[in-house]
């Protein structure tokens, strides 16, 4: 009997749930001298990329089992750009004067500096509106701190 009551977890059904292989190795061993044969042949000019492409619309009938290959390896990334760039954005957003950053309030920000638009195109006049109007006192504190400079126009006359 299941534990919890008779209710299956998770881990239960998953060892329940046989699960088929995406490629057999002893297929792609059989295949293998032929794709070999077309990489140093007629495809060594090819990117690995132009090459899965080719082979998946001219070979998939003769070789299933590369061909199946062919489109995993399209599929996956295979440089740590996105990776890094997303540190690179944690890393300016969490500095140690936001150390407290909330995980939902970083998701957030990270997820508006990485897909959001640019900076450039963002008009902050509304914005700023809205904030403005929520306190009074916000306004009036804002507006006690900031003194303009005086500039040598102003100072001559």
């Amino acid at each position: 009997m299941p534990p919890f009551g008779g209710i299956k977890t998770l881990d239960d059904t998953i060892h329940e749930t046989p699960v088929s292989p995406l490629l057999s190795g002893a297929e792609l061993t059989k295949e293998w001298q032929g794709v070999k044969a077309m990489l140093k042949g007629c495809y060594r000019q090819l990117s690995l990329q132009d090459f899965c492409k080719k082979f998946i619309l001219k070979h998939q009938n003769m070789y299933p089992n590369f061909a199946r290959l062919a489109e995993i390896g399209l599929c996956m990334e295979v440089t740590s750009v996105e990776c890094e760039r997303s540190f690179s954005t944690q890393n300016r957003l969490k500095t140690k004067y936001r150390a407290a950053l909330k995980d939902e309030s970083l998701e957030a920000l990270m997820t508006v500096g990485l897909l959001g638009p640019p900076v450039t195109s963002y008009n902050p006049a509304k914005s700023v509106r809205i904030w403005l109007k929520r306190k009074d006192r916000r306004k009036k504190r804002l507006m006690e701190a900031y003194k303009p400079r005086a500039n040598k126009e102003t100072l001559k006359k």
